[in-house]
């Protein structure tokens, strides 16, 4: 039988940690193992999903920049052309900022996939925390070239300033 389903696939996500410093309710990535991935793992996997012709790549967890070895960010840019993390904003070190860096010389970008509840500090507040630290986090961020998107979770208590008309019903 034909198919124009293509044989391998586009997109992969690799949670290389289950360690998270946020406790949010509904988290996808429960119950959460606390430990890493090592290297070796992570390496194989990376292999296979070569081998296996996948387009594109998301290392995610728990926390990425929880995982305390930082090639894992040099290995899949390595390997993939289109690779991208998905981070709570919380933990972002300027080891990780210098790696970024270092992989937008070679390759022209980092995309980085930051997630929020709310666009307001203290709605954040309620579901996830670290609202300030985040907001801190995103402007290093940019300054170094990072290409950022912002996810947010659709909750009931979402709600925004005036300022921001958008969002204030949900």
């Amino acid at each position: 039988m034909t198919t124009n389903r293509p044989a391998s696939p586009l997109w992969a996500t690799v949670n290389v940690t289950g360690v998270c410093n946020l406790q949010c309710e509904y988290c996808f990535f429960q119950p959460r193992k606390h430990e890493h991935m090592t290297i070796v793992d992570f390496i194989n996997v990376i292999a296979i999903l070569k081998a296996q012709n996948a387009f594109f790549l998301t290392i995610s967890g728990g926390e990425p920049f929880m995982h305390p070895r930082i090639i894992i960010l040099m290995h899949a840019h390595d390997t993939f052309e289109h690779a991208t993390v998905l981070s709570n904003g919380t933990r972002i070190q300027k080891t990780h900022v210098d790696c970024m860096r270092a992989i937008i010389k070679r390759k022209g970008a980092f995309p980085l996939q930051i997630s929020r509840d709310a666009i307001d500090p203290d709605t954040n507040d309620k579901t996830r925390g670290m609202a300030f630290k985040v907001m801190k986090n995103l402007q290093v961020l940019r300054d170094a070239g990072i290409t950022l998107t912002i996810a947010m979770v659709k909750t009931a208590m979402r709600t925004c300033r005036p300022c921001c008309p958008i969002w204030a019903a949900t």
